[in-house]
Order: structure tokens, then C-alpha cells, then sequence
């Protein structure tokens, strides 16, 4: 029975070669950290404290591996790496120190303590990622700032900056909307609107002029020969050219074109003569047209 057994034995290691603990091919675990801690801390810390316990230096334990390795090993997220390092920190498993040349920072330098030094697992010390060794434990000095008050002075500038862009906004849509109307009224038809351009123009002219000076500027271009000319418009109604005419009380109107006595309009491109109370196309040539 017993050279069967060593037979057996002889066959199962020529199958398959076991570690061979003598090649500097292996990195050592703490015993206690999978006997408690590893349960705790949650599986994503112990891939992380297995990544660290690989890098380690021999003598001073010290381990340097970015975040992103670590990620990269255990295919999972930098953040997730970075919550597993503020655990194992927690239960004093590691410290964690800020690595810097010239006064600038390089990479976080992590040093693995001895299961003397580790918290008790139902005892643990809430930190900040990456705190300097010296300071784990203790609570960090955070600055407050003071949000303004009511009786602040940052508060009430803002708050009438606020009240001026509403009111300024408001002036806007009024503005906008009797020169639709009137082109409604004046002229029949809707006019196009570049809200953006027209709307930022408006507040430049609302800074100079009231909303009445400009209701007024828009009824003499709507019966100005501006308008017939260069067409009508609320950006060249604003244009710097036609405020000059109407504050020079120059913004003349035009004359009424007639046909045969009749009263004649333009729109869209065409001309139209009112005959017995209709409007009618314009088919004759347009230098018979007479300015009245």
C-alpha cells in the first residue's frame, strides 16, 4: 500500500510544479489583514493593499504606484482606488505622504505599517485622502467663507444688477414689439427679427435714450424715405446714420407714390394701386409711378 501511495505522489508532481518560495518572484500579505480587516475594509481595499504590498520597498515598506495603476491592475475606476486608500488610512493599515521637488507635488508616497500600529476594526480614524503621515489624525483647520448677507454690500450691487437686467430686458421686449406692430400697421407685414444682434443694439440705444424717444424714432423711419430706400428694419432704424437724421430733425418723410390719382404701396418687392377700395397689383411700368 505504501509504494502505491509513493507512486502516486511521484505521478502528481511530475503533473504539475508547485511555487518555489526561493525566487524573488512572490510579495508577503499581513496574515492579520485577511484574518479581520479584509472582511471590513471590503474586497476593492484589499485588491489596493495587495497592489501596495507588490510595490513595496524591502526595508522601508514604502510604495509609490499611481492611482492609475492600480486601476489599471484590478480593472477598476481611480475613484474607486481612491476611496479603498482613504479606508485602508482610516484603520492606520497605511500612511500617506505627499512626495514633492521643488516645492511642487509629484505623487503620493503610501507606507505600510505594522499590524501593531493598525486601529482596532471597531475603531478607526476618519480622514481626508491624502493628508500628510504627521497629520492622519488629526482634524484639518478648514476656512469658512462667509456668503454675503442681506446687509452686505457685494449682496445689494448684485442684487441691483439683477433688477437692471430684468428691467433692461423688459425694455427690450417692448421695443421689440411696437416696431413689429407698426410694420403690422404701416406697412403689412410681419418683419423678420435677429433677436440677438437687434437685442443687444437695443440695450446699447436704452443706455442713451428712453423707451418713448425710441417709440418715437420708429414712428418717423416707418414714414421716413430711409425706410422705402434701405428697407425696414429695426437694426438700421438703430443704425448711428438714422438716429443722426431724426436727432437733427432731419428724418424726412417721404412722398406718397400714386398711379392715375390712386393712392399705390409697396410690398414684398411689389407694387400695388388702391382702385375703387381694392388693392391691385401694379402691371404698368413703374416710371409712370408720381411721388406726391
Amino acid at each position: 500500500m505504501e509504494k502505491d501511495h509513493d507512486k502516486k505522489s511521484n505521478n502528481q508532481l511530475t503533473l504539475f510544479k508547485v511555487r518555489d518560495l526561493r525566487q524573488k518572484t512572490q510579495y508577503k500579505v499581513d496574515d492579520a489583514y485577511l484574518n479581520g480587516y479584509a472582511r471590513v475594509c471590503k474586497p476593492v481595499a484589499t485588491a489596493v493593499y495587495n497592489s501596495l504590498c507588490r510595490h513595496a520597498e524591502f526595508n522601508s515598506q514604502k510604495a509609490f504606484p499611481s492611482q492609475e495603476l492600480m486601476a489599471y491592475q484590478h480593472n477598476i475606476s481611480v475613484r474607486a482606488v481612491r476611496r479603498a486608500i482613504k479606508k485602508l488610512a482610516e484603520y492606520n493599515i497605511i500612511l500617506i505622504e505627499r512626495d514633492r521637488i521643488k516645492g511642487r507635488f509629484t505623487n503620493y508616497i503610501y507606507t505600510l505599517l505594522d499590524k501593531s500600529e493598525w486601529k482596532p476594526i471597531n475603531q478607526r480614524t476618519k480622514t481626508t485622502y491624502g493628508e500628510p503621515a504627521d497629520k492622519i489624525t488629526t482634524r484639518q483647520k478648514t476656512t469658512v467663507v462667509k456668503r454675503p448677507t442681506k446687509d452686505n454690500k457685494v449682496f445689494k450691487d448684485n442684487k441691483d444688477k439683477i433688477k437692471d437686467n430684468k428691467e433692461s430686458s423688459n425694455q427690450v421686449a417692448t421695443i421689440r414689439n411696437y416696431f413689429i406692430e407698426q410694420c403690422k400697421k404701416l406697412k403689412g407685414f410681419e418683419p423678420e427679427m435677429a433677436f440677438g444682434k437687434e437685442g443687444r443694439l437695443l440695450k446699447q440705444k436704452l443706455k442713451r435714450y428712453s423707451v418713448e424717444q425710441l417709440k418715437d424714432l420708429i414712428d418717423k423711419f416707418m414714414r421716413s424715405k430711409v425706410g422705402e430706400d434701405l428697407g425696414f428694419t429695426l437694426s438700421i432704424c438703430l443704425s448711428a446714420g438714422v438716429i443722426n437724421q431724426w436727432l437733427s430733425g432731419k428724418l424726412e418723410k417721404p412722398k406718397k407714390p400714386t398711379y392715375n390719382g390712386n393712392p399705390m404701396r409697396k410690398m414684398y418687392g411689389k407694387w400695388y394701386v388702391l382702385e375703387r377700395g381694392e388693392w391691385k397689383e401694379f402691371a404698368d411700368s413703374e416710371s409712370k409711378i408720381v411721388y406726391i
